[in-house]
């Protein structure tokens, strides 16, 4: 998509042409997916559509945030607090 103010970009063209879109990114790292899943909750058209974010390669183990965004019954939910809700896993950074 080209990054967050990308994406909202092509999120307001595809809803003024009626068209359906989908988020084709596999999670790499929450890092990756939670600025994605925010944008996705953030966005009325957004949310209408297919995303292939959720589990596809099973729960994010070992990732560089502690709290990597949760899925949970064909739902993701972003990380909550500040920015985009993520705290860096630094035990992991010191392996």
């Amino acid at each position: 998509m080209g990054g967050i103010k990308q994406a909202q970009k092509w999120s307001a063209v595809t809803k003024a042409a009626g068209l359906p879109i989908m988020c084709e990114a596999l999670p790499n790292s929450a890092f990756e997916t939670a600025w994605q899943v925010h944008l996705l909750v953030s966005d009325e058209w957004a949310t209408h559509m297919e995303h292939e974010n959720l589990g596809v390669n099973g729960p994010m183990t070992d990732d560089i945030a502690k709290n990597v965004p949760l899925v949970k019954n064909g739902f993701m939910y972003p990380p909550e607090g500040p920015g985009l809700g993520l705290e860096l896993n630094e035990e992991l950074l010191e392996k």
